[in-house]
């Protein structure tokens, strides 16, 4: 199998077919896809025992998850995977080998660059152009846009939401401050009209997942930043975009997710460059009102440029 031109990591044949299979495993190979559906390039690159430390299983679940597969054992999936990804593989092994060189207890600014790159990479080979923009015309195109993140994700969150208020939208970004019972009553009034964005990483926090298939069962559509196809997410969302946490020390790498947010809200402030003016100058007619004199340099802070 081999990737078509310009398609994306999760548009190959052998990802599909990974993605379409996952539902049917049982807990010990569902661990060996899970692992290669997050983390393709690094699978490709580890033998059976490899494989198995890492996915928790053992190398007879490997090799049962090769069979389920359609395989002739570990060595027809290590082939299969080696050739379909090709085209990304010396990137990944590069990353390999540069993180295997690390001295013990010593991380570098050096590698902290590598893998952000590798993981910024992953972004482009995971993502369709296509899927980009039906997320960011979705969440334009919403009468209101709720967006939630919790665990790890919810600083994030809060950031997207501060980022798309000079736009003009309504925005709702649901917390979990005051539990669960407040966090319900804030999402309650989401109708067909609006569209959930929800962010995810690992380890994925159970409300998301329950306020997200809520929000489907009222007819919003549902839009995820999350790690890989078999993130819990994915299979409710309408459109989702894929953002590597990858990190060979922290639990996990947010400067994907983060470059995708920025892309997004790139991409919605160019359809909405006048309102965001207007918004800036009335927001210095306040700043002026309230102190009584211009601050120099306040447009450039407001909008970040």
């Amino acid at each position: 199998m081999y990737n078509r031109p310009q398609s994306t990591l999760y548009e190959s044949p052998l990802m599909l077919q990974f993605i379409e299979l996952l539902p049917t495993l049982k807990p010990a190979l569902r661990k060996v896809a899970e692992y290669i559906l997050r983390d393709p390039l690094q699978a490709a690159t580890m033998n059976i025992h490899e494989l198995g430390a890492s996915t928790d299983a053992s190398t007879a679940a490997v090799h049962r998850f090769a069979k389920a597969a359609g395989f002739d054992g570990f060595i027809g999936l290590r082939h299969a995977l080696l050739i379909n990804l090709r085209e990304w593989v010396s990137r990944a092994v590069d990353l390999r080998e540069a993180m295997l060189d690390l001295d013990a207890g010593h991380f570098s600014l050096l590698q902290q660059v590598r893998q952000a790159k590798h993981n910024l990479d992953g972004v482009i080979d995971n993502n369709p152009p296509a899927t980009f923009d039906a997320v960011v015309e979705a969440m334009e195109s919403a009468r209101r846009l709720y967006i939630i993140g919790f665990g790890n994700s919810f600083h994030l969150a809060g950031l997207l939401g501060a980022f798309l208020i000079p736009f003009g939208n309504d925005i709702a970004v649901i917390s979990n401050d005051g539990g669960i019972d407040i966090t319900a009553h804030r999402i309650a009034p989401i109708t067909a009209d609006d569209a959930l964005l929800a962010l995810s990483l690992p380890p994925y926090t159970r409300e998301t997942v329950h306020l997200a298939r809520y929000a489907k069962s009222k007819g919003a559509r549902i839009l995820a930043l999350t790690d890989a196809p078999m993130s819990p997410l994915a299979a409710l969302a309408d459109h989702a975009l894929y953002t590597p946490p990858t990190h060979p020390v922290l639990r996990n790498s947010k400067i994907a997710l983060l470059s995708v947010i920025e892309a997004l809200v790139a991409a919605i402030q160019l359809r909405h460059q006048p309102r965001i003016d207007l918004a800036l100058d009335q927001a210095n007619e306040a700043q002026i009102f309230m102190y009584g004199e211009d601050i120099p340099g306040y447009d450039v802070i407001a909008d970040g440029r």
